[in-house]
């Protein structure tokens, strides 16, 4: 029998337990901060893809992850590529 291993694209999921992770803390009523737990994001991370893993019952899987050092081919393709994301602010946890 063949082995099957799950391919992840991972910054979907890495971008969800950061975002998940950030709280507004409110001092009184002018002042407030976005706050982060880096653990807490970490933990929510391996909890996401320990439910992938048991949903298909299978522990074997590859994740995949941007290098955002260097822009992605797929802009030279289409220079437009994620054109409408540019002033979504990425989730404080996320690099």
């Amino acid at each position: 029998m063949a082995r099957t291993i799950l391919l992840v694209d991972g910054d979907q999921y890495v971008w969800r337990s950061c975002a998940a992770t950030e709280r507004d803390v409110k001092f009184d009523a002018e002042n407030h901060i976005l706050a982060s737990n880096e653990v807490e994001a970490w933990d929510t991370l391996a909890g996401s893809l320990k439910n992938i893993s048991e949903h298909f019952n299978n522990k074997d899987m590859v994740i995949t992850l941007s290098d955002y050092s260097k822009p992605c081919f797929r802009y030279s393709v289409d220079p437009t590529y994620k054109g409408n994301r540019k002033e979504t602010r990425k989730p404080l946890c996320f690099w």
